[in-house]
């Protein structure tokens, strides 16, 4: 391009183009892409509004909800000091079902070490059977998780329920072949004597299973029982 003088215009030399049709036969490809991308420069684009969304599936608003709700610090406005005591509290079954989830794996855990520390040796069975009680209690957080954002509604109750009675047989499973086999020293016996009543957790969730169904927090209210379980199983070992 040549240099313009003061008061002049700059001329420039013509450079072929997408406005050139002779550019179009000696490249084609090129000039292709140049035209698209003219056009898609000068396409005029709709004005954004803040109205302007992409819809939200159910799932995902339900998800965005719960995690503004608990997650997400909310800022209360002026005159509104007491509304995050009340967001706090509005999440009771949150907080009682992580309490819930805590204390029951817990108490797991510690049983299965009890039990374990009075293994004399292992055998193939035993490592399976600890294997599928050790997949449910890896699964137990998730239905911990739906009790706690859905405990008024009944499947919630069940799948949590379902869940430890499960976890509860396939640990007397594995106490059974246990002694069957001959896995455990005279201490892990005796142990294993002391809880013959075993089946008090279980029963206690089972039945809370059909209760569920007329009210779920009738059957959360079954689960106290499970407070005096130290207690009753001292009187019923004392028998």
């Amino acid at each position: 391009m040549n240099p313009a003088r003061p008061g002049q215009r700059g001329v420039g030399r013509h450079t072929p183009g997408a406005t050139d049709p002779s550019y179009f036969h000696r490249c084609p490809n090129t000039a292709k892409r140049a035209l698209r991308d003219h056009q898609e420069h000068h396409r005029p684009q709709a004005p954004r509004t803040p109205q302007a969304r992409r819809p939200a599936s159910a799932g995902s608003t339900t998800t965005a909800r719960w995690l503004s709700a608990t997650v997400c610090s909310p800022s209360p406005g002026v005159g509104h000091e007491g509304v995050l005591g009340q967001r706090l509290l509005d999440h009771g079954e949150e907080y009682f079902s992580y309490a819930l989830g805590f204390a029951v794996i817990g108490l797991m855990w510690v049983r299965h070490h009890v039990f374990y520390r009075g293994i004399d040796h292992i055998d193939t069975h035993l490592t399976v059977i600890n294997l599928v009680y050790l997949g449910l209690i890896a699964f137990l957080p998730y239905p911990t998780r739906i009790l706690g954002l859905y405990g008024s509604q009944p499947a919630a109750v069940i799948l949590y329920a379902t869940t430890i009675v499960l976890v509860n047989i396939v640990a007397r499973v594995n106490v059974v072949h246990a002694l069957r086999a001959g896995l455990l020293t005279e201490a892990g016996r005796r142990e294993v004597r002391r809880r013959e009543h075993w089946f008090i957790v279980p029963a206690v969730f089972l039945a809370s299973i059909p209760i569920a169904f007329a009210s779920p927090r009738a059957a959360l209210y079954c689960w106290s029982l499970l407070f005096i379980l130290p207690a009753l199983q001292r009187r019923l070992a004392m028998r």
